[in-house]
């Protein structure tokens, strides 16, 4: 009979290759993302369950989301690349002014748009029909994003009288 410590040695050197294994795939995911770990970090604007962001009389000129400063954050992307935002449009805008949202950034001077900040390139969401889960595509991030900066969203293109509504809202990092 095997004494325990050559049955304890025989386990760990049955376990020791898949440990080498789920090493290096931790090592590989490390290094596929920002932030000292892999994938996407978000940070959310807007995630009530319990009730819905409401734009009320967005105007033509850009704002702030929900015209409030209180929807700005800090938040430390100097690891990351890219940016999309993502949105659930509850209630549109009848607004013929091409209502959209869509990311920024403050240079620590004034707001900068991340991408155009138009839907015709997929860098802002339609505040148009339809309702439902929205995205931006994946923009790059100007090098004065990537550090520990403020970060917001803008809306444009409202009438002053129609307040389309929104649900989660958030900038997706990677």
């Amino acid at each position: 009979m095997a004494t325990l410590i050559e049955r304890i040695a025989a386990l760990i050197s049955t376990i020791k290759p898949a440990v080498a294994a789920l090493d290096s795939r931790i090592t590989a995911l490390e290094g596929a993302g920002g932030g000292g770990g892999a994938g996407i970090s978000i940070l959310n604007f807007h995630a009530d369950a319990g009730a819905n962001g409401t734009l009320t009389n967005q105007a033509n000129a850009e704002q702030y989301l929900g015209n409030s400063s209180r929807n700005e954050a800090y938040f430390d992307a100097t690891s990351f690349s890219e940016v999309r935002l993502s949105s659930n449009i509850v209630t549109v805008s009848a607004s013929v002014n091409s209502p959209r949202i869509y990311p920024q950034y403050h240079n620590g001077s004034a707001w900068v748009t991340i991408g155009t900040g138009l839907v015709a390139d997929s860098n802002a969401i339609s505040m148009a029909t339809p309702t439902g889960a929205k995205r931006t595509s994946w923009l790059s991030l100007p090098a004065g994003a990537k550090g520990d900066v403020r970060f917001r969203i803008a809306m444009h293109g409202g009438d002053a009288a129609a307040d389309p509504a929104i649900g989660m809202t958030s900038l997706q990092f990677r």
